[in-house]
């Protein structure tokens, strides 16, 4: 909502898990920073954390009078928070430059009563509330450390047996989970009114659920139809690229002349507004030279190569493995993809690796080299991989998520000239060596890292 700040219109959300308010560096520097130097206050006793533990840097304080929903409120502390470096979310913040906290809200009983919404109360859709219950005639164990689906009992819907329902914790007045079980909130699908309940054990011991224990609370919720969408890029000539969303009106956006690709990207344009749409098609259309257009585009980084440092010059030299009839005339394909890509070159390299076939989960094949025997006089990288739960931690109080899967992104990093005839591999077709970084090299992480 718009809110009033020192006189001036702020376009805010209204987030009740804030505990402060905020302003934007951007627009402090456009409608405050004017009124003086003494305006904007340091407090640098306060601490500023978001969700997931990280700090938020700011500049200091407001104290300014705040009109909200017809209320006046004098000299209310309103931070002003930096300006974030990544432009998506510095943009993002430009639309919406300030978060209304509970330092506000509380004053507030409109907001704190009921949700906000525009549609006349006669017109809001019946919701039906009811509790899960564990469906079992036996206890159930939930193993210590683990996430169980849990068979429950739903309410029952009046109009249809299949129906989608909102899960939630319970309140401290309906009763608790025995021990430290917790219930991981999300929308359930109940068919002939029973469902799955996610359930958390995060204790050190396992526990059981007694059959007909209370376990959730249940919200009716509609899931509207036709949420899910794709981009799609056609050719259209040399130089341009046309990106269609779903039946809407086509956009022919201007691309650098090179490969035209077709890809279809999975897309929820119900969570996203018409503006928010244009900003992801013209962010696609500016790095579309990132991405793949087939199996035999391969991109490679400039930003390093891939050194093999060992402990003395005398080569390793291994007999190639037999390799069953079956699989020749796959290795020669793949080998002859490798060559054309410019992965691997032909070698007369005096090291010489085992061949290693493997098959991915997909079905194709990966190739490998056996380089234990070179891993053992490689000198080991100390470059520090990263620590999965701080990675995990990291991700604490995000809701959008997206994923960038590399094309073969070990074969995106060079190998130092000096080192490439390190990695050759005999085959029954001939002895070949990586251009490009393979599986296998005991340092491959911390380079790729």
């Amino acid at each position: 909502m718009d809110v009033f700040m020192g006189g001036v219109c702020v376009p805010s959300m209204i987030d009740t898990g804030s505990m402060v308010t905020l302003i934007t560096e951007s627009f402090f520097k456009e409608h405050f920073e004017c009124k003086g130097k003494d305006v904007l206050q340091e407090c640098g006793w306060l601490t500023l954390k978001a969700a997931n533990g990280l700090s938020i840097p700011y500049l200091g304080y407001l104290e300014l009078d705040v009109k909200i929903m017809g209320k006046i409120l004098p000299k209310c502390g309103v931070l002003v928070v930096k300006d974030p470096t990544d432009p998506v979310t510095k943009l993002k913040r430009k639309n919406v430059p300030g978060l209304v906290g509970m330092n506000i809200i509380k004053d507030c009983s409109e907001i704190l009563s009921g949700p906000l919404n525009l549609m006349p109360p006669e017109q809001c859709p019946q919701v039906c509330q009811g509790f899960a219950k564990v469906m079992a005639p036996l206890p159930i164990l939930i193993p210590a450390g683990s996430m169980c689906l849990v068979p429950a009992t739903g309410f029952q819907n009046t109009y249809n047996s299949d129906y989608n329902v909102l899960v939630e914790g319970l309140e401290v007045d309906e009763g608790a989970l025995p021990g430290a079980l917790m219930v991981s909130p999300g929308l359930v699908k109940v068919q002939g009114g029973q469902l799955a309940v996610p359930i958390i054990n995060a204790s050190a011991l396992d526990i059981s659920l007694a059959p007909h224990t209370r376990l959730a609370r249940l919200h009716a919720a509609e899931v509207v139809a036709g949420g899910l969408k794709s981009v799609s890029f056609q050719n259209i000539g040399p130089g341009e690229v046309q990106i269609s969303l779903g039946s809407e009106e086509a956009l022919v956006l201007s691309q650098e002349a090179g490969p035209i690709f077709s890809h279809d990207f999975p897309f929820e344009c119900s969570l996203l507004e018409s503006h928010q749409v244009a900003q992801v098609k013209a962010l696609l259309n500016e790095y579309a030279d990132v991405f793949a257009f087939n199996d035999d585009d391969l991109g490679c980084t400039s930003l390093i190569q891939h050194e093999i440092p060992v402990t003395d010059d005398v080569p390793i030299r291994q007999r190639y493995r037999r390799l069953p009839p079956s699989q020749y005339e796959e290795v020669k394909a793949h080998i002859r993809q490798l060559l054309e890509q410019g992965v691997i070159s032909e070698s007369c390299s005096p090291y010489s690796s085992p061949l290693v076939i493997v098959k991915k989960k997909d079905g194709n094949m990966r190739m490998c080299v056996d380089y234990r025997q070179l891993n053992l006089k490689t000198r080991k990288d100390a470059y520090p991989l990263p620590r999965i739960e701080e990675s995990l931690d990291a991700l604490s109080g995000a809701q959008w998520f997206s994923t960038l899967d590399l094309a073969s992104g070990y074969n995106q990093v060079e190998v130092a000239e000096k080192d490439r005839q390190k990695t050759a591999f005999c085959t029954p077709f001939g002895l070949y060596q990586f251009n490009r970084m393979p599986f296998g090299l005991c340092n491959a992480p911390g380079t790729f890292q």
